[in-house]
């Protein structure tokens, strides 16, 4: 995947609103109401700062990816932007797009502001993590930003991601914040996630799984998070929003899959109007990677 160039994102992350703004403005799915879109940040040359609101769950036709409602660059901002982003030596190297909160710039210069996992000098990756968060539904693919240790991973549960995505994990959309359970493969069981941290052994030998506690519906658990059963492929806005390296399972009967495809910005007849779009599965520009164990890939 296309890399970020981190000076360009944190640039524009100082010029946006800030992310707690972006979370109390983060616009629920109209399919799934359940979930929120993902604020991401458009880092191509000829939509440089435009921020899209992307769904985790459709993130095709279905559910489009359209320009975010309420968060923009205003012109002034934006032109002053864009001069810092051209003054950079060595040049700018723009492409891509990138989630606005996991930039720490983006959390307005107040440091008890930027959440934990972005913090500290322990080794950080991205780590693929399915959720159960509507019953009758396959559990969701995300990743989430975990730190790496010499025999574990550290997983937080509440991060900017999942605060994003999942309303019960997000003060601003619900009074009664949802509760969470991870899925145990030794015992076969789900275990309250009441620490701020859940740890996951390495070598990883699962995906790491949870639900929210009211969902009754998982009785293909222990087969999603042994990798015994296939999951849909990571879409490639995923893989690449993030500029972190990815740290992927072993010894899955299933090893996890993610797309290599570029999204670009098009205009569509009326009601669609512009939106972003990226080549489905099957047509040219879209490719399914299956991961090498254990390999750390960005």
């Amino acid at each position: 995947m296309q890399a970020i160039d981190s000076r360009v994102a944190q640039i524009l992350a100082r010029h946006l609103p800030t992310f707690k703004t972006v979370v109390r403005q983060a616009e629920r799915c109209s399919v799934v109401s359940e979930t929120c879109h993902i604020t991401v940040v458009c880092l191509r040359k000829n939509r440089l700062g435009s921020v899209f609101s992307y769904c985790p769950i459709f993130n095709t036709s279905s559910c489009p990816m359209r320009p975010h409602k309420t968060i923009q660059l205003l012109q002034q901002k934006l032109h002053s932007a864009l001069r810092r982003i051209e003054e950079l030596d060595p040049p700018a190297q723009l492409g891509g797009w990138f989630f606005l909160g996991a930039i720490p710039d983006s959390y307005g210069g107040q440091d008890r502001w930027v959440p934990a996992c972005l913090k500290g000098t322990t080794r950080k990756a991205l780590v693929p993590v399915l959720f159960y968060y509507l019953d009758h539904y396959a559990p969701l693919s995300i990743p989430l930003i975990c730190d790496v240790y010499d025999d574990k991973i550290s997983i937080s549960l509440v991060q900017p991601l999942t605060i994003q995505v999942f309303p019960g994990l997000n003060k601003a959309k619900s009074r009664v914040l949802t509760v969470y359970d991870y899925f145990n493969t030794v015992t076969n069981e789900f275990i309250r996630a009441d620490t701020p941290e859940q740890d996951f052994p390495l070598p990883l030998r699962q995906i790491p799984l949870y639900r929210a506690s009211l969902i009754e519906d998982t009785d293909l658990a222990g087969s999603y998070a042994r990798g015994e059963r296939p999951i849909v492929p990571l879409c490639s806005m995923k893989v690449g929003f993030v500029d972190l390296p990815f740290l992927w399972p072993v010894g899955l009967q299933n090893p996890c899959r993610y797309l290599r495809a570029n999204w670009k910005v098009v205009h569509r007849p009326h009601p669609m109007g512009q939106v972003a779009v990226r080549p489905f599965e099957g047509e040219d520009g879209c490719i399914v990677i299956t991961v090498e164990e254990g390999v750390e890939e960005h």
